[in-house]
Order: structure tokens, then C-alpha cells, then sequence
């Protein structure tokens, strides 16, 4: 072979090399754009994916800040209601208990009668007149139990019936005395009455000796 072929075949293969080597430069060029395509899909639909979870996540906590909220409002709405409840409650059992007390007849028992004993003996002798309307069993029975409890302190108690009085029926227990305000005896026998829960007055009577005391029993 002489150099003349020699060099055209060196030519040949020279330009086969700068023609594979575009076509794998080309290749490459190729498969890089395509992985890069690839990741930027990759990328955008992931990234998209994050944007949907985020506003999904923003959206739930912002359902359960409202749920929240609700349950709030209404967990004060349902503590207000108890409590105006329990007030309803308590105003029934005052006005039943007082309704009980109301009916409830009045009576003397044995700590009322060492209640007066102890306020009341301290004056012993002093005479009353216990007076009281023969209207009711309750009246006659009561008043015939302070009559004794203020005989046993010591009292020259002594219980007066009577069947009517002029005008409206009295209520409670009237203490009349010349000056009932002024008097340690009254204020001995409003002393046991308060702590024994009776329901009493005073009524000055000018034309009463000083040391004369009297009781009106009433209804209740």
C-alpha cells in the first residue's frame, strides 16, 4: 500500500471518529435533556403535590381552629345554662323550704325549751299573760307550749283564749309591754324568739304597768 492510500484511509477513519463522536455527543446531548426533562416533571409534580398538601393542611387547621371555636362557645353556653340552673334549682329548694316552713306548724321542742330556760330563768317570778286566738289547732297548741316552757323558767305564766278580735287577725307573736324597746325582759324573750326562729313584733301599750308583759299569740 503505498502513502497516497495510506492517507486517504487515515482520512476516512478521521472522519467516521468526528462523525461518532457528534453522534454520541448528540446521544448524550439527548439523554441529558431528557433526564433533566424527567426531574423538572419530577420536580413540578411534587412540588405541586406539597402545594395541595399544604392548602389541604391550612384548610384543616383552619376547620379546626373554627371547630374549635365552636366547641368553645359552646361549652360556655352549656356552663352558663348550668349555672343559671343551678340558681333555678337553689330559688325551688329556698321556696320549697320556705313553703315547708310556712306550713310547718310551730312547736316547742326540747331545744327551744332549754334555749328559754337559759334566757328566760334569769327573770324568774316575772308574770305574762300569754293571750291567743282559738282561730286554728296550730295557734291553740303552740301557745299552750310557750305557756309551759315559760312556766318551767321560772314564769308565773298564764294562757288567756280568746275567740275574736276587732279588725284582721293577727300574725306571729306581738310582745306588748308600756316600753317593750326598753326592757331587759323583752329583749330576753326577743332574744329566744329570734334564735328559736319565731316570728315576732313589739307593740307599746302607754297605759300598761311598767313590769306587766303580755303575749299575743297569732297565726303563723
Amino acid at each position: 500500500m503505498n502513502l497516497e492510500k495510506l492517507f486517504v484511509w487515515a482520512n476516512y477513519v478521521y472522519i467516521v471518529s468526528v462523525v461518532l463522536a457528534a453522534v454520541a455527543s448528540f446521544a448524550i446531548y439527548r439523554l441529558s435533556a431528557t433526564i433533566n426533562a424527567a426531574k423538572d416533571r419530577e420536580l413540578t409534580r411534587f412540588q405541586v403535590d406539597a402545594q395541595t398538601r399544604i392548602s389541604k393542611a391550612q384548610v384543616d387547621a383552619e376547620q379546626a381552629r373554627v371547630d374549635t371555636a365552636t366547641a368553645l362557645v359552646e361549652q360556655e353556653k352549656l356552663r352558663t345554662e348550668n349555672l343559671n340552673l343551678a340558681v333555678l334549682l337553689e330559688k325551688e329548694r329556698q321556696a320549697r323550704l320556705e313553703l315547708e316552713r310556712q306550713i310547718q306548724p310551730r312547736r316547742i321542742g326540747p331545744e327551744h325549751q332549754t334555749l328559754f330556760f337559759r334566757l328566760l330563768s334569769p327573770f324568774k317570778g316575772q308574770s305574762i299573760e300569754v293571750v291567743y286566738l282559738s282561730v286554728s289547732g296550730e295557734v291553740v297548741t303552740f301557745a299552750k307550749e310557750l305557756n309551759a316552757v315559760l312556766l318551767a323558767s321560772g314564769w308565773r305564766s298564764r294562757a288567756i283564749p280568746i275567740m275574736n278580735v276587732a279588725g284582721n287577725i293577727p300574725s306571729g307573736i306581738v310582745i306588748q309591754a308600756k316600753n317593750p324597746r326598753g326592757s331587759d325582759v323583752v329583749n330576753a324573750l326577743a332574744s329566744a324568739f329570734v334564735q328559736a326562729g319565731f316570728a315576732h313584733t313589739w307593740e307599746a301599750r302607754p297605759e300598761m304597768a311598767g313590769d306587766v308583759f303580755n303575749l299575743r299569740v297569732g297565726t303563723k
